[in-house]
C-alpha cells in the first residue's frame, strides 16, 4: 500500500496525477506564507457571507494583512487564495478516492 500511495504523489511521471499534485504543491505555497493563511479564513467567511471579493479584499487590508511581497492585497489575490483553497480540498477528496481504490 505504502508503495502505491508514493506512485499516486510522483509527480515526475506526469500524466493526470501532474495537475494534481502542482495543485497541492501551489496551496503549500500558499500555506507557507502565515499572512496568506488566515487571510484564507477570513476570505472564506466574507464569501460565506455574501461579500464582494474587493469588499474582502479591502477588509483584508484593513485588518494589516500583506502579501508575501509586503504589498495590499488585491481583488485578484484574494480571489486566487480562495480558489487555491477549495481546489487542494478536490484534489485530496480525488486522491484519497484514488489511493482507496488501490
Amino acid at each position: 500500500m505504502e508503495e502505491k500511495l508514493k506512485r499516486v504523489r510522483q509527480w515526475r511521471k506526469g500524466g493526470h496525477n501532474a495537475v494534481e499534485i502542482g495543485d497541492r504543491i501551489i496551496k503549500e505555497m500558499v500555506d507557507e506564507y502565515e499572512n496568506n493563511r488566515r487571510a484564507g479564513v477570513v476570505i472564506r467567511n466574507g464569501r460565506e457571507a455574501g461579500k464582494s471579493w474587493s469588499a474582502i479584499a479591502v477588509e483584508i487590508n484593513l485588518h494589516g494583512f500583506k502579501r508575501s511581497q509586503g504589498s495590499s492585497f488585491q481583488t485578484v489575490q484574494v480571489q486566487r487564495i480562495y480558489q487555491r483553497l477549495n481546489n487542494f480540498g478536490m484534489v485530496m477528496q480525488k486522491l484519497n478516492n484514488k489511493i482507496s481504490s488501490l
